[in-house]
């Protein structure tokens, strides 16, 4: 018994620094073993006809409340792949950490350009070529709008100042976590249906959350 407190009292703190991600299962809130909190993402509205792409659940990035996510000491990846084919961008919307790089990859037959005229980064890849490659490093938080130089492919760079993040799946449903006890809020984004929020309650049992955006398009780049 006096070595298993040795251990929880030294080892597990010590851990916690060293290892990615493990400073989230020990947080400040509350303390406890993490849950990890699961959920689903819904719209009120329907999305416009002719649209599908605009209404796709997999375009939804739910993110930690960054005040809340700041001292959990996650550490983000260090690259993220975007791929230019068919005259669309795959994934439509991805999520990165701020200082995190997005690699813009040329898979059509055709030349193609990466540009965003968003105040949170601007820039211009410039034409490249088929089976080529641009990075890009986001240092700012906010969302990022993407446009061809070629054509009319549309997509999203979320910028979130932590990495307590995910991307829902075609069905809606995601993960997030794991988190430490205590009461968290929970928010999420979507290009066409705005943006949601849900406050979750951590204890004994893992939590789950429904969050169900109102329909309408965030007429801003900051990050809610």
């Amino acid at each position: 018994m006096k070595l298993l407190r040795i251990v929880r009292r030294w080892l597990l703190p010590l851990l916690a620094l060293a290892v990615p991600g493990c400073a989230a299962t020990h947080g400040t809130q509350g303390g406890g073993r993490g849950s990890v909190v699961r959920g689903t993402v819904t719209s009120t509205a329907p999305a416009a006809p002719g649209a599908a792409a605009n209404g796709s659940r997999r375009d939804a990035i739910v993110y930690l409340d960054a005040m809340q996510a700041s001292a959990l000491g996650r550490h983000p990846a260090p690259t993220t792949k975007v791929v230019s084919v068919g005259r669309r961008f795959e994934p439509r919307v991805v999520a990165v950490s701020v200082g995190s790089t997005v690699r813009f990859e040329n898979r059509d037959i055709l030349y193609h350009s990466v540009f965003s005229v968003s105040p949170i980064r601007r820039f211009d890849t410039g034409l490249f070529g088929p089976q080529h490659a641009k990075p890009i490093v986001f240092d700012q938080p906010g969302i990022v709008e993407l446009h061809c130089g070629i054509d009319d492919a549309v997509g999203y760079v979320v910028v979130v100042p932590h990495a307590v993040f995910a991307r829902a799946d075609d069905d809606g449903t995601f993960s997030l976590g794991p988190l430490p006890r205590g009461t968290w809020t929970v928010r999420a984004w979507h290009p066409a249906w705005g943006t949601a929020n849900a406050t979750v309650e951590i204890g004994s049992r893992a939590p789950s959350v429904a969050l169900r955006f109102g329909g309408v398009r965030p007429a801003t780049s900051a990050l809610p």
